[in-house]
């Protein structure tokens, strides 16, 4: 699940000299590197969450790149939670 979660966390941010992507097609890449670079069902798992709190929260997984949506994702979790 962390290879799941750091793979996801690299590609919205934009580490390595990738540029960074948007949370939908994050998740599509994920998709694509499940059962080669990953697992499948934990990929899949993870991007069933990560869709699921993205439209619970309203916001659109379509822009890019998706680091400000990501922020947006985790502060209102953090705030669901308690945890400012």
């Amino acid at each position: 699940m962390c290879a799941v979660a750091d793979t996801y966390d690299e590609l919205v941010c934009g580490f390595r000299a990738k540029r960074a992507m948007g949370i939908g097609k994050a998740l599509q890449a994920l998709q694509k590197k499940a059962g080669t670079q990953l697992d499948p069902e934990l990929v899949e798992r993870f991007t069933a969450v990560v869709r699921q709190e993205v439209q619970s929260r309203g916001l659109d997984p379509a822009p890019g790149p998706g680091l400000e949506a990501f922020h947006r994702l985790i502060e209102a979790l953090q705030q669901d939670r308690g945890e400012i």
